[in-house]
This record gives structure tokens, sequence and C-alpha cells, in this order.
């Protein structure tokens, strides 16, 4: 049987009194309306508060978070753009001498896609820390005794 948690007050009193866990976090101006901190192509800000809404909705959004979100925005159109230009051209062309040489877009692609899979991983959007956080979920619920993984 769970145990009964203890209140604000009693913890006060017990001097374990934590802000950061017993406080509720308060919303600032910047979560609400959020603005990138750097330039972005009108795409691109639309990349920046569609992510920064999915985030707020599941309250993983913090005014900390807007930097690594707006150069995550940049990333995501260089993608963009260097995909296209990929598509358009091919990923190889004719050097000068008629040798066939990688399209310079491909290694601007590659760099660009290490790093915003970099910044989704700090973010926790990366594929081991949603399963991380499916453990830790169903390892919280009141009927599960140890967390089991449902991978379907």
């Amino acid at each position: 049987m769970p145990r009964k948690r203890k209140s604000i007050e009693e913890h006060k009193k017990n001097g374990t009194y934590r802000p950061s866990r017993h406080d509720l976090p308060v919303i600032s101006k910047e979560v609400i309306n959020p603005v990138p901190f750097i330039p972005l192509t009108k795409w691109g800000n639309e990349f920046f508060l569609g992510l920064c809404g999915d985030l707020r909705e599941d309250d993983k959004l913090a005014p900390e978070d807007l930097y690594t979100v707006s150069i995550m925005a940049q990333l995501a159109t260089v993608i963009k753009d260097t995909y296209e230009i990929l598509n358009k051209e091919g990923y190889f062309s004719p050097g000068s001498s008629g040798q066939v040489t990688q399209n310079p877009a491909w290694q601007i692609y590659k760099g660009a896609l290490q790093e915003f899979n970099k910044m989704a991983d700090k973010m926790g959007m990366g594929p081991v820390n949603r399963l991380r956080m499916a453990i830790n979920q169903k390892s919280i619920k009141k009927e599960d005794k140890q967390p089991s993984i449902n991978l379907d």
C-alpha cells in the first residue's frame, strides 16, 4: 500500500522542504508567448512555434529551453533546405575534371542532422529517453510491481 504524501507544512516543519519539488511550477510569459533567440525564416519560425506548443502541452518547456529550441529550428531549416538542394541536384555531381564528386550540400546536410539529433536528445526527445519515460510511468502505477515495456 502506498504511503500518504506529506503536506508542504509538514516538510517545512521537518526541514525537508525543497521549493524545486514541492512548489507548483510558475508558467512564465516566455513560455506562453515564445520568441526565438535568433532570426528564422518563415518555415523555421513555424517549426519553432509548433515545437514550443507541443512541449508546452506536455509541461516540458521551460524558459531556459527556448535557446535550444531556437537552435533546433535553425538546424531544421538548414536540413530542409539542403535536402531540397540534394533532391534537385543529386547527391553526386561531376567535378572540374569530369570525375564524380559528392555534392557539398551533403556534408552540410549530414552535419546539421547530427547536431539536430544531439539537441533533440538534450531535450529528451530521443528514443532512449522516451523508453525511459515509458518505464518510469509504468512503474509509478499502483498495480505494477515491476515495470514492463510494451513496444507495440
